[in-house]
């Protein structure tokens, strides 16, 4: 069985930041985007992350991140 997951703020800004050019995603480890090879400075605020994957998964809301994800039951 899948195992619900929600948007963790405390998470998601060690782990991620975005791109303040282009408005990608990428990991902490990442030194340059890549999708527009911006060097930084990054933003890494819990709302510029979550508005970053809202434009990600093409969700109209914030709650879109919050909500559990759909699994077909067999």
């Amino acid at each position: 069985m899948f195992e619900e997951r929600r948007f963790d703020p405390q998470l998601a800004t060690q782990h991620l930041k975005v791109c303040v050019l282009c408005g990608g995603l990428l990991t902490r480890a990442e030194a340059a985007c890549p999708t527009c090879g911006w060097t930084g400075p990054f933003a890494n605020t819990e709302q510029e992350i979550r508005e970053a994957l809202i434009r990600l998964y093409g969700r109209g809301d914030a709650a879109a991140i919050d909500a559990p994800s759909a699994v077909d039951e067999p």
